[in-house]
Parts: structure tokens; C-alpha cells; sequence
């Protein structure tokens, strides 16, 4: 019984260390002048924060359910998939720029999570809001400065 608990807590415990290991990342975070409240530290401190938050949620929630974590079927081709368009992003956005990695990138991010049914233009459209959303986000209301074409 106690080894069948802890091989469900696994995950969460191994996400609540990664959630640790990420805010204390965050440290390293200096852009070298004083950016009051706002600044590259909030979002990374918030996204943290609340995946830390979540995460003990969701174990108290199991308990109470006595349902812990159960992992049947994973499938890995979106896995795969995800992880993969993310390294490219990594790479392609220090090349070709925030205005042609990020729409590509949420562009198969949108496909590989979509139910099956894939309408081309829907896709292309979210890519380019969420692209214009978060270029607006981070240039005017963070005011961090991104590369906006082959790497300038």
C-alpha cells in the first residue's frame, strides 16, 4: 500500500522539485538596472507560483477523491511532437526572430493539440493573434525588447 502511494506521488513530487528548482532559477534573472514590480522576475515568479499552488491542490484533491494520479494510456506521438516544435522554437527564434518563429510555433502547437478536426485558416488566425497578444505583452506593457527579425 505505502510503495503503491508513493509510486503515485511520483510525478507530482518530481513537478513540485522541478516547480523549486525553476523559482530559484529565477535569481539569475538580471537585466542590470532596477525594473520596479514588473519586472523579468514577475511573470517566471507568478507562473511558478501557481504551478506550485496547483500542483498541492491537486494532490489534497486526489486524496480526498482517493483517486492519486492514475496514468493509463500515455500517448507520446503529441509528446514527441510538442517537445520537438519546442527545441525548434528555441533555435529558430535566436535565427529568424520573434515575427517568424512564434507564429509557426503556435501554429503546431495548435495542430498537434487539436481533436482531429483541423481548419487551416482557425489556426493561422490563433497564430497570428496570440503572436501580436504577446509581442504587445512583453514590447509595450513589459517593455523587453524582442527580436523581431533574423535576430536583430
Amino acid at each position: 500500500m505505502k510503495s503503491s502511494i508513493i509510486r503515485k506521488l511520483s510525478i507530482p513530487v518530481l513537478f513540485i522539485i522541478i516547480s523549486i528548482i525553476y523559482f530559484l532559477g529565477i535569481d539569475s534573472i538580471d537585466i542590470g538596472y532596477d525594473e520596479g514590480v514588473f519586472g523579468a522576475k514577475f511573470v517566471p515568479t507568478i507562473t511558478v507560483s501557481l504551478m506550485f499552488t496547483f500542483i498541492v491542490i491537486d494532490i489534497i484533491k486526489s486524496f480526498k477523491e482517493d483517486k492519486i494520479f492514475e496514468i493509463k494510456k500515455i500517448e507520446f506521438k503529441p509528446i514527441i511532437i510538442f517537445t520537438t516544435a519546442t527545441i525548434m522554437y528555441l533555435i529558430f527564434f535566436n535565427l529568424f526572430g520573434y515575427l517568424l518563429s512564434t507564429p509557426l510555433y503556435v501554429f503546431i502547437v495548435y495542430v498537434c493539440f487539436s481533436d482531429g478536426k483541423i481548419s487551416i485558416i482557425k489556426a493561422t488566425l490563433t497564430s497570428i493573434i496570440v503572436t501580436t497578444i504577446f509581442y504587445f505583452l512583453f514590447s509595450v506593457i513589459f517593455n523587453v525588447r524582442l527580436p523581431i527579425f533574423l535576430g536583430s
